[in-house]
Formats: structure tokens, C-alpha cells, sequence
């Protein structure tokens, strides 16, 4: 009997402190990784930071991605990861426990930085527009609609350093392209900006030509295989100026509109012209393809989508197209947004990329037959987002507080952002993964 009642007080006594020692194992509040977006070689480690794990028994998952977790949070690549992956780690029976990072197993060696370019200060930037110039030398120019601002274009080194710049007069530059030793720049000239102008100048920045066009606001311009160009303008009417800057025509492809627009303009490997309109009309996006002859005579056009606010446009080697821009595509709201068509104009696909509502796409570059589209996001951040051509995600990756508005890829295929946030100019650098090394 006293042999039993020792017993059950012994098991009581149990019991109780287990159940007092579970009182001080709480759940952590949440788990963060020590690093986020870093390049890995296969079985390195990477450490969590796992809060309370000292006090809670460990039980982490791998929910999403390849590779191994010990019970201390120790996260290893596998040898099989492909490039990069996403990796999301959760609590056992607490899905709402996580954290995620982008593993990359290969390793950083690219320069990468983000620099402040403190030889500008600006008053509002509505865009940017950049070009590569050689393995060391990049162009950029800012677009302000403010008045008073200046027509300039900046060259930099690999470092984002200073090299030169060009000054010609009143205006704001708004698209810069390099062809075979040339620069051709379009702008609005001008104190009030109302005149669409198109420059020329050598590598060096000598000018060969400008030419005012009849019109206020240049939209974007394309160069022909017999080295012409094809300036859109006011979103309504298309020009063109032979290699000396004499305009040998010009053809209204649509009515003007006095509300908000964005025209963008490629050309097919056949000579036909495509033009991309995107307007605000009855409270909505419309965004149209519009076919044009090599003479500028308007073949027909189609009505693409009324949830893109476009905002680039370009042709891929195979002739699908692909529009970006941001659109009403999720459930978060605003994102990311990108459209592909065939070479026959049909839709493959509609589909969008973001984080949080109000992510804002500003321009898509081509980096190894996959798409970059950088831009920012709702909380002010910039953004930058890799897809393949068939529209899987590849990486999604946020940066320090800013607007990224245009990208170069480089030679060694580092992606190359100009960005501002509210009184400077930025440049952002990362590797062909979006890795800026720490």
C-alpha cells in the first residue's frame, strides 16, 4: 500500500514538473534567416536564426526547395540544387512559423555594390534610360517632366564612377540607345519642354545631329536594319529620320488622347512596325498591338488586355512578344505583370509577380534567355524579378528603399539598375542571380 502511494505521488510529482517545464518552452514568434539571397557552394551551411530554440524542442521543415535542416537550424545545400532555389523553412504542426530565403550554389565572384551617385541631385524623376557602351563604359540619362531641368547623358565606369557627361541646353532626355559607335538620344527640349527632339552623337559624345520634331513629348524610338528611326511622339503619330537627321515622314497611327499613355515600338524581323499603346480610358488600361507597314501605313490592330498599365515592350529571337508592366492580376492587388504573345499575336499567357499590393514594373531586360523586370515596390523598395520565357518564377528579390526605373546587363551578365529614391540617384549591381555580395 505505502509502496503504491509512494508511487503515485512519485508519478504526480512527474507529472507536475513536466507540465511546469512545458510552461517554459513557448513557440517562437517567428524565424529569420541569418542571411537572405546569398550564393552558396553545395554542403555549405547556412545557419538560422531560430528565436527561443534554446527553450523549444526543434522540429523544422523544409516546406519549399531542396536540401537538409538539423534539429539546430543548420540548413545545408544538396549537391543537385540547380543554380538557385527558393528554400522555405516552417515549424512542425506551425505552418505559420517560417521564413525563406534564395539559395544560389554558385559562387559570387561578380562586383556588385549599390553606390550612390552623389555628383546628381534631382527634384522629381519620372524615368531613366541606359545603355552599354563598351565593358567599361555605361550611358544613363534621367527624364524629369519638371521644367527648367537639362538635357543630359552620364557615362560611367564598371565602378559607377564618373567619366563625362553631355549637356545640350533646356529639356529632359527620355530613351538612349547605342548602335555601331552612335548614340541616339530622344527628349523634350526646351524650358517648358515642347518640343520632341532627336540627337545623334558619336561614342565620344560628339554631336553629329538634332532635329526637333513636330510634336511635345517623345515615347520611345527604334532603330531599321538600314539604320533609320522610327520616332513615336505624343503616343499618336510616328516618325521617321534617315541617317542625317532629315524626317522623311511622319504617319498618325491613332487619335491623340489628352489622358494618360505609354507607346512603345519594335520592329520585326520582315521590316513591319509594331507599336504597343497603353491608355487610361473610361476609368480602365487599354492596352492595343498596333501592325504598321514599313512605311508607316497602319495595317490593323488588336486590343491585348484591359489589366496591363504597360510600361516596356520587347521581341524576343523567336518572335514571341512580351508586354511588362503592372497589373490587376492577384490577390494581392497590383503586381508585377507580364503578357507573352506568339509570333502570331495570340496570348500565352497572362501572369503576375509580387509580394505585396502596388508593386510597380518599370522596364524588362533579357539576361540568357530568361526576363528581368525591375521596377519597386508598395512599400517603396526596389525590386527585381526573374522569370523564364515560359513564365515560371526563377527569383523574386527586394533591395533598400528606391525606384529602379531602367537595367543594363553587362557583358559579364551582372544586372546593372539606375535608381532614385527622394533626393539621389542611385546605381544597384548584383550578379545574373540578383546577389549583391555582403
Amino acid at each position: 500500500m505505502k509502496i503504491s502511494i509512494y508511487l503515485s505521488l512519485y508519478m504526480l510529482a512527474l507529472f507536475t514538473s513536466c507540465k511546469k517545464e512545458a510552461k517554459k518552452l513557448p513557440l517562437p514568434d517567428e524565424i529569420t534567416l541569418s542571411q537572405h539571397n546569398i550564393s552558396l557552394l553545395p554542403k555549405d551551411d547556412l545557419q538560422l536564426n531560430i528565436l527561443n530554440s534554446n527553450d523549444y524542442p526543434v522540429n523544422w521543415n523544409i516546406k519549399k526547395g531542396k536540401g537538409l535542416i538539423d534539429n539546430m537550424g543548420k540548413y545545408t545545400a544538396p549537391e543537385d540544387v540547380n543554380d538557385h532555389t527558393l528554400v522555405e523553412v516552417w515549424l512542425k504542426d506551425h505552418p505559420n512559423i517560417y521564413d525563406s530565403c534564395w539559395i544560389s550554389t554558385v559562387k559570387n565572384n561578380a562586383d556588385t555594390y549599390i553606390k550612390d551617385l552623389d555628383f546628381i541631385k534631382h527634384n522629381s524623376i519620372d524615368g531613366a534610360s541606359s545603355c552599354l557602351i563598351d565593358e567599361n563604359t555605361i550611358a544613363f540619362a534621367l527624364y524629369e517632366r519638371m521644367g527648367y531641368s537639362s538635357f543630359n547623358i552620364f557615362f560611367l565606369d564598371e565602378k559607377a564612377s564618373f567619366k563625362r557627361s553631355l549637356n545640350f541646353g533646356y529639356g529632359s532626355c527620355k530613351k538612349i540607345k547605342y548602335d555601331e559607335n552612335k548614340i541616339i538620344a530622344i527628349g523634350a527640349s526646351g524650358i517648358s519642354l515642347d518640343t520632341a527632339m532627336i540627337i545623334k552623337t558619336s561614342a565620344k559624345g560628339e554631336l553629329s545631329w538634332q532635329t526637333k520634331l513636330n510634336g511635345f513629348e517623345p515615347n520611345d524610338f527604334a532603330i531599321t536594319k538600314d539604320k533609320k528611326y522610327l520616332v513615336i511622339v505624343d503616343n499618336s503619330i510616328l516618325f521617321k529620320v534617315n541617317e542625317m537627321g532629315v524626317v522623311e515622314w511622319e504617319k498618325q497611327f491613332e487619335e491623340p488622347t489628352v489622358y494618360y499613355a505609354n507607346s512603345f515600338i519594335q520592329i520585326t524581323e520582315s521590316g513591319d512596325i509594331l507599336i504597343v499603346r497603353c491608355a487610361w480610358l473610361d476609368h480602365q488600361y487599354e492596352t492595343k498591338l498596333y501592325k504598321l507597314n514599313s512605311k508607316g501605313e497602319r495595317l490593323g490592330y488588336d486590343l491585348l488586355t484591359k489589366n496591363l498599365d504597360c510600361t516596356d515592350f520587347k521581341i524576343d529571337s523567336n518572335g514571341d512578344v512580351y508586354l511588362s508592366g503592372h497589373g490587376l492580376g492577384s490577390e494581392h492587388g497590383w503586381n508585377y505583370y507580364l503578357l507573352k504573345l506568339d509570333s502570331n499575336f495570340n496570348t500565352v499567357y497572362e501572369k503576375s509577380y509580387g509580394m505585396s499590393s502596388f508593386d510597380s514594373c518599370s522596364e524588362m531586360v533579357f539576361v540568357n534567355e530568361e526576363l528581368v523586370l525591375i521596377g519597386w515596390t508598395g512599400s517603396d523598395n526596389v525590386a527585381i524579378c526573374k522569370v523564364k520565357k515560359n513564365g515560371e518564377l526563377v527569383y523574386w528579390k527586394e533591395y533598400i528603399e528606391g525606384y529602379a526605373h531602367s537595367a543594363v546587363v553587362t557583358k559579364e551578365l551582372n544586372i546593372q539598375m539606375f535608381c532614385n529614391n527622394r533626393s539621389d540617384v542611385r546605381v544597384i549591381r548584383t550578379d545574373m542571380y540578383g546577389n549583391i555580395k555582403p
